[in-house]
């Protein structure tokens, strides 16, 4: 498969560097990620020793990202990641992978969420699945009203800013889904360890659909 980009202006893979974030990574780097400012400080650290680069990662990682968010301890402790995160600026741009109907446009408020939340939904070989991007920008929404045609290749959406993507450093939380079920204003992004055997059957690795090497 080919290599599908995500991230405007970033069109080759040797374009996106990996870059952990788990829990035990953090821990060993002395870093606090829910202390405002050090991991953004992480990033500017890194950019220096991989310019020009589109940081991400992610899928199934166990992170610390999550603590004192009420979101991810209402019940029972959430902290599997369960898509990838692309880091960039804010307001950049994000491609269509596929062709696609948008299902969902939404703001889901609130810290430590969404915020910006766009669903589309694919067919390829006669199978549906679903791609979800969260921490977009409130304009992006505006532009993606349900039912409307994304072509694939164009830019559909931005990044937004802390203040509109649930209060993190910029991103896209990409994640792929197979059964949309009862949803219809976001998806669970993270999930607990007692629930993962259903979330990974259920949200395969998006890099695969990608087309990502390593």
């Amino acid at each position: 498969m080919s290599f599908i980009p995500i991230i405007e202006g970033y069109l080759n893979e040797e374009n996106y560097q990996a870059i952990d974030l788990s829990t035990e990574t953090l821990e060993q780097l002395n870093l606090d990620a829910s202390v405002e400012g050090e991991l953004q400080n992480h990033f500017i650290q890194q950019a220096k020793l991989h310019p020009n680069k589109v940081f991400y990662g992610g899928y199934l990682e166990k992170r610390n990202l999550y603590q004192g968010k009420q979101l991810f301890a209402e019940n029972e402790i959430r902290n599997i990641h369960l898509g990838i995160d692309f880091w960039a600026p804010a307001n950049t741009g994000i491609i269509c992978p596929f062709e696609a109907e948008v299902v969902v446009s939404a703001y889901n408020e609130g810290v430590g969420d969404y915020g910006g939340t766009i669903i589309l939904k694919h067919q390829l070989e006669n199978r549906n699945f679903y791609t979800l991007y969260g921490h977009l920008s409130k304009d992006s929404l505006q532009q993606n009203l349900k039912t409307s045609h994304v072509q694939k290749g164009n830019v559909f959406c931005r990044l937004g800013e802390a203040s509109e993507n649930g209060g993190y450093v910029p991103h896209l939380h990409f994640q792929v889904i197979l059964e949309l079920d009862e949803n219809n204003q976001d998806y669970p992004g993270v999930c607990s360890q007692n629930k993962l055997l259903f979330y990974q059957k259920n949200c395969p690795n998006p890099l695969a659909y990608l087309g990502f090497k390593n």
